[in-house]
């Protein structure tokens, strides 16, 4: 598909949650990503920061390949070795006194979380955020 033709199908078709940009990717390698006709483009974005360590990478994508042939996922209300591994390595990261963990699904979840525990810690109410900022849907 062309990129014209990936954009009318989703104007279509999308509820609209923002403004998107005008380019339909298809593939990426490292710091770059390619749109539907090739062109190349060095990606500062990231994809919301979730391709931070950039895309494809052989040791993300074998660990992800490994892991998918053992068991995609499941949530927390079942024990798994990988979440325990990576708990155990954050709480030896962690600055002395922040050795608990908690795995969000997403940013939503995750800043929704943040904001809960500074209203119950601080007892206030009141939030700072950024005018146009992303903070997620769940609020």
């Amino acid at each position: 598909m062309t990129t014209d033709e990936i954009i009318n199908i989703e104007d279509q078709l999308e509820i609209p949650t923002y403004d998107k940009m005008p380019m339909a990717l298809v593939r990426g390698e490292g710091p770059h990503v390619w749109d539907a006709e090739g062109t190349k483009y060095l990606d500062f974005y990231g994809g919301h920061c979730v391709s931070l360590l950039g895309h494809c990478h052989p040791n993300v994508v074998e660990a992800v390949q490994d892991q998918a042939e053992k068991l995609i996922f499941y949530s927390n209300v079942a024990h798994s070795p990988v979440r325990a591994r990576a708990a155990q390595r954050l709480a030896e990261l962690a600055p002395d006194g922040l050795g608990n963990v908690f795995f969000a699904n997403s940013g939503s979840e995750a800043n929704e979380t943040a904001l809960k525990l500074a209203r119950k810690y601080t007892g206030r109410s009141g939030v700072v955020a950024l005018e146009q900022g992303w903070h997620g849907r769940t609020l």
